[in-house]
């Protein structure tokens, strides 16, 4: 999506800075704060200052605590809110290694590098975040700001004939 279209349909959206390799988490692994910063003070302004937070993720991969870090950091000098998130790929953290199996044979070299991409608890991330309490009160804000009223449509079901 280009800036255009977010800032054509920005209104009543929270916007989060996402995880890693996207961009303001690839300008800090390149050590490029200017960047960063520029991005974040960017979506903040098309977002509004109350609906645009820093997102933290952890799952334990080598690049995590640097950008956390750095996130955190940035969080306190441009006094921007952070949430934790987590990435999920799967829902259990047995599986992993069949996720890694199915993504292998789907694109022929895929691979997370971690088998912590599932549905983490309520628990897990306190755990994980314990350090960061407010970006845990955050995330549970955020929540509660959001309203959905979702109602499948029957013809849209998936049908499986074995």
């Amino acid at each position: 999506i280009n800036r255009e279209l977010l800032t054509k349909y920005s209104q009543g959206l929270i916007a989060l800075s996402t995880r890693a390799g996207r961009q303001i988490s690839t300008a800090i692994l390149k050590e490029d704060l200017k960047t960063a910063k520029e991005q974040i003070q960017d979506y903040q302004n098309i977002f509004g200052r109350d609906n645009f937070f820093l997102e933290l993720t952890d799952h334990g991969l080598k690049y995590d605590r640097k950008i956390n870090r750095t996130l955190i950091e940035l969080s306190q000098k441009m006094k921007i809110p952070l949430v934790a998130t987590n990435d999920v790929h799967y829902l259990k953290k047995e599986h992993a290694k069949t996720h890694d199996l199915l993504c292998r044979i789907g694109s022929k070299n895929f691979n997370l590098a971690s088998d912590d991409f599932y549905f983490k608890s309520p628990e897990e991330m306190k755990i994980l975040f314990k350090e960061i309490p407010e970006a845990i009160s955050n995330t549970r804000a955020i929540a509660e700001r959001c309203h959905v009223d979702f109602k499948p449509c029957e013809s849209e079901q998936p049908q499986f004939h074995i």
